[in-house]
C-alpha cells in the first residue's frame, strides 16, 4: 500500500510538471503539434458521442483544454472541464477563457446528479488506482438516455502490439541519434500507466443496467506511435 501510494504521489508531481515542460498544449491530448491528428480525434469523439449544439458535455481530465476547445468550436456545445492538475487548468483557462475549467479529480466530481447530457473521459482512466470511482461518479452525473466515452484505454489482451510497434519505431529511430534521444527522453518523463481488462469494464457497467461498447479507434498517431493497435474506446449508454 506504501508503495502504491509513493507511486501516485510521483505521478500526481508529474502531471502537475507536465505543462510546465511541454507547454505547446497539444502534449497533453498526446498529439505533438499535429491539427490534422487532432482532428481525427475529435470527429471520431463527436460521432461516437453523437453530439448535438447545445447540448451539455463534460470533459473530465480535460488536460490543458484544447480537445475541449475543438470539440465546442465543431458542434456548439455547452462544455465544461474539469482536471486534478492546478498548472493544467490554470492553462486552459489563460487559453481558453470562454469555457468554464476547474480543479477536480474524477472520483470525486462537484457536480449533481444528472448534470450532463455527454461526458467524455480520454486517456484518463489507466492512470488511476481505482477505475469503478470514476466510473460510477460519470454515471451518477450523467443524464437519462445520455452517453459517457471512455477513451484511450490500453488493453491487456493487446499489449503484445505496443511492444511490437514500439520496436519497429526504435528501430526506425536508430540512424537519427536526435530523434532517438528525443523519444529515450520523452519515456523516461511519462508518466506510467495501468493495462485494462475491457471485458471487466464492460462487465461492470452491464451489471449496472447500462449499455456498454468496446470500441476501435480510427487510424491516428499519437506523436510517433500506432496507439490504435492496442487502445479503445468504450462506450456507454443510460
Amino acid at each position: 500500500m506504501e508503495r502504491a501510494g509513493e507511486n501516485l504521489e510521483r505521478n500526481k508531481k508529474r502531471w502537475e510538471n507536465w505543462i510546465s515542460q511541454h507547454p505547446d498544449l497539444f502534449t497533453s491530448v498526446q498529439r505533438g503539434q499535429d491539427w490534422n491528428q487532432l482532428e481525427i480525434g475529435v470527429n471520431d469523439v463527436v460521432e461516437k458521442l453523437s453530439l448535438q449544439k447545445g447540448e451539455t458535455v463534460l470533459d473530465a481530465g480535460c488536460g490543458s483544454g484544447i480537445f475541449l476547445s475543438e470539440i465546442i468550436k465543431k458542434v456548439q456545445v455547452f462544455g465544461k472541464g474539469v482536471d486534478s492538475s492546478t498548472s493544467h487548468i490554470r492553462s486552459a483557462k489563460e487559453s481558453f477563457p470562454q469555457i468554464h475549467f476547474l480543479i477536480a479529480r474524477v472520483e470525486t466530481l462537484p457536480f449533481k446528479s444528472s448534470s450532463f447530457d455527454k461526458i467524455l473521459s480520454y486517456s484518463v482512466l489507466h492512470y488511476l488506482n481505482d477505475w469503478k470511482k470514476a466510473l460510477d461518479e460519470f454515471l451518477r452525473i450523467s443524464k437519462t438516455r445520455g452517453k459517457i466515452l471512455i477513451g484511450d484505454i490500453p488493453s491487456t489482451r493487446h499489449r503484445h502490439r505496443m511492444y511490437w510497434d514500439s520496436f519497429i519505431g526504435l528501430l526506425s529511430s536508430i540512424k537519427n541519434l536526435k530523434k532517438l534521444r528525443e523519444k529515450w527522453s520523452y519515456i523516461e518523463e511519462a508518466i506510467p500507466w495501468n493495462w485494462l481488462d475491457l471485458d471487466q469494464i464492460k462487465e461492470y457497467v452491464e451489471k449496472k443496467g447500462f449499455s456498454c461498447k468496446i470500441l476501435r479507434q480510427p487510424k491516428h498517431r499519437q506523436f510517433e506511435s500506432i496507439t490504435y493497435h492496442y487502445r479503445f474506446d468504450i462506450l456507454i449508454e443510460k
